[in-house]
């Protein structure tokens, strides 16, 4: 559902022609960088690595999780066949104990279905419907340990992350024995509302919309000896 920031997308190209220039992505390779895979990966010492990066906003997407709500179910994750980030979530009951037991969404309460049944049509829904469903659901600084982060990486197979201006680090191990130092940064979990694309669709598609749990940066890591930008005299992690 989410997408990334153009300043995500800029950051991963800058990385990106650093890779290619030290020959160590193929000079064809592109940014492929979403949900489910990873921001850019290269071959060394006949591993292949993936690597998450991220811009040094503060507010850039460590990591999200969407919620649906249904009859039969109430609330639950976002599911695929043998989901362990779904685990992952469900273990931290943070919809046991941060969404309210009596909240209804109207985004899923009001949906209407088409003759043909192939989509639903959410026609009666209102913007003042998002803002409702937005001020019900929305929460910020929910309390969740480091290796939540750790854990919700490694389960997408990656354990390093490049962060702008910080550096490069490993995340749950140095795996490929880089050398590299863990990530240390402060993390929290925050709830939401968020509209599909541009939010100028809350007049043009006011059902347009969902619910996500997003981790979020409340403090930056320290800095690394390690970056794959070489700024301020730091070296390059892969020689």
């Amino acid at each position: 559902m989410a997408k990334k920031s153009n300043k995500g997308f800029d950051y991963e190209e800058k990385i990106n022609q650093i890779l290619i220039k030290k020959k160590l992505v193929p000079k064809d390779s592109k940014i492929t960088g979403g949900a489910d895979r990873e921001d850019v990966s290269l071959i060394y010492k006949n591993n292949k690595i993936l690597i998450e990066l991220k811009n040094k906003d503060k507010s850039a997407d460590y990591g999200q999780k969407e919620l649906l709500w249904t009859v039969e179910r109430k609330w639950h994750w976002s599911e695929k066949k043998e989901d362990r980030i779904s685990d992952l979530y469900n273990k931290l009951k943070i919809i046991e104990n941060h969404i309210p037991k009596n909240f209804v969404p109207r985004k899923y309460s009001k949906v209407k279905k088409n003759d043909d049944k192939i989509k639903s049509i959410y026609e009666d829904i209102k913007p003042e419907d998002y803002e409702y469903d937005k001020n019900r659901i929305e929460k910020r600084d929910i309390e969740i340990p480091l290796d939540t982060l750790f854990t919700y990486y490694e389960i997408k197979n990656r354990f390093y992350i490049q962060v702008e201006n910080f550096g490069f680090y490993h995340l749950k191990k140095d795996k490929f024995n880089i050398g590299t130092k863990q990530f240390d940064g402060k993390i929290s979990l925050r709830l939401r509302a968020k509209y599909r694309g541009s939010r100028r669709n809350i007049l043009i598609k006011p059902w347009d919309y969902g619910f996500l749990a997003k981790i979020s940066i409340n403090k930056m890591p320290t800095e690394s000896e390690l970056d794959m930008e070489e700024k301020n005299g730091k070296k390059f992690p892969f020689i």
